[in-house]
């Protein structure tokens, strides 16, 4: 996105030291994230990010990466578990699973995934619905009644509702 701002790298220091000093759960991870790639270019990027794996964070953002060869420098000046986000008509070149993991990301993001299939889906509906005043014709794309209640756990939900009657 246009127009992005970065907080100083001191504060953002700060703000990890804090999330440290308050976890309780050594399990939970604490991933530091940085936007400096648009506002300030790579090299402030990767100072940034190993400022941040300095502090103490677990898992490094570094959000943007604009080529391969970019997301080949984050990972090889910075040395920590890194993510990187696949977001479609994003800045960073989408690559298959399997193409990031040989350039050394730890884990991937599809954040917008899901939304934006819901949205396109939705629209679609709603589209049919004021062509032809129905949802007639709509129902090879839909889950079945059943089927709905299955995913969201409706007999656990149920069993729970009587547990507490």
């Amino acid at each position: 996105m246009a127009g992005k701002q970065v907080i100083a790298p001191s504060e953002m220091v700060s703000k990890i030291k804090a999330a440290l000093d308050a976890r309780q759960d050594p399990d939970f991870i604490i991933m530091a994230r940085t936007d400096a790639i648009a506002v300030n270019g790579i090299d402030d990027a990767t100072q940034r990010a190993n400022l941040y794996r300095d502090a103490g964070a677990d898992l490094i953002f570094v959000e943007a990466p604009e080529s391969v060869e970019q997301m080949r420098r984050i990972i090889r000046e910075v040395d920590a578990y890194h993510l990187v986000n696949m977001l479609p008509g994003g800045r960073t070149p989408l690559l298959n699973a399997r193409e990031l993991q040989e350039i050394g990301y730890s884990a991937v993001a599809y954040a917008t995934a899901c939304t934006y299939t819901i949205a396109k889906a939705i629209q679609e509906l709603f589209e049919s619905i004021h062509k032809t005043g129905t949802t007639a014709g709509f129902e090879d794309r839909m889950m079945r009644f059943d089927e709905f209640n299955r995913l969201v756990g409706l007999e656990q939900i149920r069993e729970q509702e009587e547990a507490f009657l």
